[in-house]
């Protein structure tokens, strides 16, 4: 475990800024496309907010796996876990909120920590707030779990590919040194 937060624990920080970065942006994207009262437009940026953060996900994964000699999965998976540490538990505090409403105190967590997710989970704002049900989909609990899927299957896929250095687009091959 120390050998692999040696190894890998700056990659799960720099993708865990990208998530941060991308929050801002489907945050503002979201708000606007909810001030023109447009749900069009509320889905097709939030699909966009989405895609653009699994593609710069995945860019990263695909150079931690690049030039390894076999796959391992545990490293995926684990620089997925270290990287989405912060998410996981905040959907663990959010559950709690939701399901034990009458304790203060998981309500308030719940509370405190919907509100971070707001901040760092920003580009998934716009699909959340899609209904469904009746209810938009941030008020089911188990959504707050579902939305790390895109980072996992980037991160795995990316990993994957650069293992076996392959890759959808040119932008990620390495830079030829000049002579």
């Amino acid at each position: 475990m120390k050998n692999f937060l040696k190894n890998y624990s700056y990659q799960a920080v720099s993708l865990f800024v990208i998530q941060i970065a991308i929050s801002l942006f489907g945050l503002v994207l979201a708000l606007a496309a909810g001030l023109a009262k447009n749900d069009v437009l509320k889905i097709v940026t939030g699909v966009f907010s989405v895609l653009f953060f699994m593609f710069l996900q995945y860019g990263s994964a695909w150079r931690i796996g690049l030039g390894k000699k076999r796959l391992n999965l545990r490293i995926p998976i684990g620089i997925w876990l270290l990287s989405n540490s912060i998410n996981l538990l905040l959907a663990i505090f959010i559950s709690l909120g939701m399901l034990l409403p009458d304790l203060s105190f998981f309500s308030s967590l719940g509370g405190v920590s919907a509100t971070i997710a707001l901040l760092i989970e920003g580009l998934y704002t716009a699909l959340l707030s899609i209904n469904v049900g009746g209810f938009p989909l941030n008020s089911y609990w188990f959504m707050f779990f579902v939305i790390t899927l895109p980072s996992f299957l980037s991160i795995f896929f990316g990993y994957w590919l650069g293992v076996k250095n392959a890759t959808f687009s040119k932008i990620f091959l390495p830079a030829k040194p000049k002579n």
